[in-house]
């Protein structure tokens, strides 16, 4: 309300966008992705330098979350240069792959970040990337991984993986969980 009283452009961004994260979080995925593209309109007349990448993260949850993969690939290929350098969005790709049913593609990139031992910078997405890495890490069934990611994730166990204010992937717990059955040991289950 305040934002709009104000009319400030960056302020109704940021309240918009909140309003995309609620509708995510109560499962009204058709309002929320109609809320980001008012959410992306705004950003751009506000001239907010990260809109599409916001964006972006944004409909790669929400198309997750209504299971369809094709069309992460493509948002996720349409992610402005100036962001896809991110380590978050190579992650992202990988499991845009491994949802859209290229398990051979996911895999080699999966197994070179593994190689090089998960190299996720300390950044604000560093709580994002790794959950990412252990939904990949799980679907393909790398219990030899699993632990490392499981050990790195523990400590946020209370935690609530929320990205910028692009979406909420919901309790690190769930992550630890989903690990944990990977390796086959239900004592880790929190």
């Amino acid at each position: 309300k305040i934002a709009e009283k104000l009319r400030l452009p960056m302020f109704q961004y940021v309240a918009t966008a909140w309003k995309v994260v609620l509708a995510q979080v109560s499962g009204e995925l058709e309002e929320a992705e109609h809320q980001a593209h008012e959410t992306f309109d705004l950003g751009r007349r506000a001239l907010v330098p990260d809109t599409s990448s916001v964006f972006a993260a944004t409909l790669f949850t929400l198309k997750r979350d209504q299971h369809r993969p094709a069309d992460l690939l493509a948002r996720i290929e349409a992610v402005p240069r100036a962001h896809a350098g991110l380590y978050i969005w190579q992650v992202a790709m990988t499991l845009a792959r491994l949802d859209a049913g290229d398990r051979s593609g996911a895999t080699k990139r999966y197994e070179q970040t593994a190689a090089a031992g998960f190299p996720v910078p300390q950044d604000v997405f560093w709580l994002a990337t790794n959950a990412m890495l252990a939904e990949i890490c799980v679907e393909l069934g790398d219990g030899a991984n699993a632990r490392l990611l499981y050990e790195r994730l523990l400590p946020y166990a209370a935690r609530l993986i929320q990205v910028s204010f692009a979406a909420c992937w919901g309790s690190v717990e769930r992550y630890l969980c989903l690990l944990a059955g990977v390796m086959q040991d239900s004592d880790l289950a929190v």
